[in-house]
């Protein structure tokens, strides 16, 4: 079909996201419906495109590009001149504009002494008007530009502010576009997609060269690596480098002058063999010498073991407990020692150790001061709950407004606080964990509590584990299960999948599903939920789990909407709300995707009211929060009907229902299935096969690259060889004075 051109005018915009817009226009046939990416919100443009038909929405007209045009009429002007937000112009003052210049309007707008003769207009305000308009057509030619790569234009500003500071910065960028990979959120495969189309394309550009590079390290460290080996990340490039007409051979002398330039300006680090992004080495080599720095020079409390005997009774009194004796050793390490470490699965009394902790902490030291935190905001909500204490997410304690993100104030944040509590512990990645350890004072005490045998966190890194496994710190392993009952299959069966051996035990708590393809899992996933309502558990108590969120039948998007018609069907009188793909409706399981005062990302509600003609939703969630969102907003939301293992970690459901099949590949692993089956409280549901669980059972998850264990146990190993040598030297000046 050919491609068509339309000039239009934007009257509504039905939804708005990064990468999906619907979009309302009028033009000389009538008003238009466009939907795509990168269209036009503001001002006139002209689309590129064809129509469709769509099955449920009709009539559409599919872009494929949207170009921005200046308006030519009087209106389009004035209504330009007032949407595009240049200052001191309002609609009198556009009026004046547009009637005194006309046609030429534009060109005024570049000349202070032609505007300053405009009623109304001083020379100090013509040169505010001539300076904010310089910019608006500079973002214009920004928007232009970003748009041949595809890139949204809600990345416009950003991009304008990261080079602003470049003199004529957009011919620069036109010439060198691998640099907007510098932008977050900007790829250097979007950039390398449209270059490799273009007349001249040089596959051997120096730019080209370290940018794929920094991609790969990039990539890496989204895959949970916190450094690569020189050789992984030469082969790995030279896979998204290669061209038609190139063999992968030419590529390696380049790359190795790029990763020579990327280390002199410090982009990355070599150490110890291996290559670092500069942010992940500050982190990991400074956290080891800030851990090792709170061991060897902190003050070790001086109780003596019948006080805190005394304050342990007590405080099992008061909180109407009694800990066993590997409780006991672990409330007393993290009462005496300045690092402690406390790792246990689902049900053995992490809880309990805590209050004890807290209360007994409080008895030896009534003025000292307690900060309970996690890495998620439900972990946070939770901590608060069992302990009637304040608890606060990671983020939030340390001042950080995004995830794994750098303070924006200069001054140094110190927090004042002689006990630090982290829970959930295995979610911490290395940059939060370095984040937290630059805000400790010397003399404060770190408790850390986990399961080290659940999924480490999705950032990079493999604190928990490397922290237990360098053996500097006391650990207590707490292995007594007290939550559910000897004997339950819940229990027995994610012990047999941690152990990699046992026999599996089925029952009405944990039941199997036998299933071997993907479509009949699915099937069988329906039909489990359809007998669980029957047998009276309601949808609020059931929690899909599922590895991944891809677009297959089982990732999480699909499977959502698969169980909206079957938990939240359309009857007669059910109020909906359409965004782009998505349907929500009066009733929706909900899940919120960011960090907020209020809501924190994977806090879940219920959609409680719909606003059709304002484009509303209000959620209520299980905090007891109340929140209505604008179409502004509804990125922030999405149908949590099934969540995945990462997501739900850190959270229990009475009952858990989980696909878990041949199909997931590689994320068939010990620790995602360990995780997902002690999410349930009270009931499991395995919808697969005993030969995929097994299999899992044997395959624990591939190694990060971290050299944070190797950090500290080189460290304190260093440090014991200074302190025995100071201290025989300290015997020999004695031994001379005498």
């Amino acid at each position: 079909m050919q491609e068509l051109a339309i000039r239009a005018v934007p009257v509504q915009v039905r939804c708005e996201f990064d990468d999906y817009q619907v979009v309302v226009y009028e033009t000389e046939a009538g008003e238009l419906t466009a939907v795509g990416s990168l269209l036009c919100t503001e001002g006139e443009c002209v689309l590129h495109g064809t129509y469709s038909q769509h099955k449920k929405y009709g009539k559409q007209f599919q872009v494929t590009f949207c170009e921005e045009v200046l308006p030519t009429t009087p209106e389009g002007m004035k209504r330009y001149l007032v949407s595009s937000g240049i200052a001191e112009i309002g609609s009198a003052t556009a009026d004046r504009i547009v009637d005194t210049f006309g046609a030429e309007t534009f060109q005024a707008m570049r000349d202070p002494i032609r505007l300053a003769a405009v009623q109304g207009i001083s020379e100090t305000k013509a040169e505010k008007i001539v300076a904010s308009f310089k910019k608006c057509q500079e973002l214009h030619e920004y928007v232009q530009f970003l748009a041949d790569y595809r890139i949204p234009s809600g990345k416009t500003q950003e991009v304008y502010q990261k080079f602003s500071g470049i003199p004529d910065a957009l011919s620069v960028l036109q010439s060198r576009p691998y640099l907007l990979c510098m932008c977050e959120g900007i790829t250097f495969a979007m950039i390398d997609a449209v270059q490799k189309q273009r007349e001249g394309f040089d596959p051997i550009h120096g730019d080209r060269i370290c940018f794929a590079l920094s991609a790969v390290m990039q990539q890496n460290e989204q895959n949970g690596h916190v450094f690569m080996q020189k050789e992984d990340l030469f082969e790995k490039a030279v896979n998204i480098l290669r061209t038609p007409g190139c063999d992968r051979s030419v590529f390696f002398p380049y790359m190795q002058a790029g990763l020579v330039y990327l280390v002199k300006n410090q982009t990355l680090i070599y150490d110890s063999g291996v290559l670092y992004r500069k942010p992940m080495y500050l982190a990991e080599s400074e956290s080891a010498e800030k851990l090792l720095r709170l061991l060897w020079d902190g003050q070790k409390q001086k109780l003596t073991k019948d006080k805190i005997d005394a304050a342990l009774v007590e405080a099992e009194k008061r909180q109407k407990l009694a800990l066993s004796k590997e409780q006991r050793n672990a409330v007393s390490y993290a009462l005496t020692e300045t690092v402690s470490i406390i790792t246990g699965g689902p049900g053995t009394g992490k809880t309990c150790l805590l209050q004890v902790l807290i209360c007994a902490e409080e008895m030896l030291h009534p003025e000292g001061k307690l900060t309970l935190c996690a890495p998620t905001g439900r972990a946070a909500r939770k901590m608060a709950e069992s302990t009637g204490k304040v608890a606060v997410t990671m983020h939030h304690l340390l001042e950080i407004r995004q995830e794994e993100q750098e303070r924006e104030e200069e001054e140094e944040l110190k927090l004042s606080t002689d006990l630090v509590i982290v829970d959930e512990c295995s979610m911490v990645s290395m940059q939060l964990l370095y984040a937290l350890l630059k805000a400790l004072d010397k003399g404060t005490r770190l408790v850390l509590i986990g399961d080290c045998d659940q999924l480490p966190s999705v950032q990079a890194g493999n604190v928990f584990a490397d922290l237990i496994g360098s053996q500097v710190f006391p650990v207590t392993y707490l292995t007594k299960t007290f939550r559910q009952k000897q004997g339950s299959a819940i229990l027995t069966n994610a012990s047999c999948v941690n152990r990699g051996r046992g026999r599996f035990l089925w029952n009405t708590d944990c039941m199997l599903c036998q299933t071997w393809q993907e479509e009949d899992t699915l099937d069988g996933l329906l039909q489990v939920i359809r007998a669980l309502q029957k047998q009276g558990i309601s949808s609020k108590a059931m929690q899909v789990l599922t590895p991944f969120r891809s677009k297959t039948k089982l990732g999480c998007i699909q499977l959502n909407w698969v169980l909206q018609e079957l938990m939240n069907p359309k009857t007669a009188g059910t109020v909906e709300l359409l965004v782009g793909s998505r349907c929500f409706r009066k009733g929706d399981k909900v899940m919120h995707l960011e960090n907020e005062e209020d809501v924190s990302n994977g806090d879940v509600g219920y959609i409680t009211e719909i606003n059709q003609t304002e484009r509303k939703l209000t959620i209520l969630y299980e905090t007891g929060v109340e929140r209505t969102y604008t179409s502004e907003e509804f990125s922030m939301l999405e149908l949590a009907y099934a969540l995945t293992v990462h997501k739900a970690q850190g959270s229990e459901y009475d009952c858990v229902i989980l696909p878990f099949t041949k199909i997931f590949g590689r994320m068939r692993q010990k620790n995602l299935l360990y995780t997902a089956m002690t999410r349930a409280r009270k009931k499991l549901v395995i919808v697969g096969n005993e030969e995929t669980l097994w299999y899992a059972s044997g395959n624990r998850m591939e190694r990060r690259n971290s050299y944070l264990g190797f950090r500290l146990m080189d460290g304190n190993r260093m440090r014991k060889v200074a302190h025995n040598e100071r201290k025989l030297k300290t015997v020999i000046d004695r031994k001379s004075v005498v």
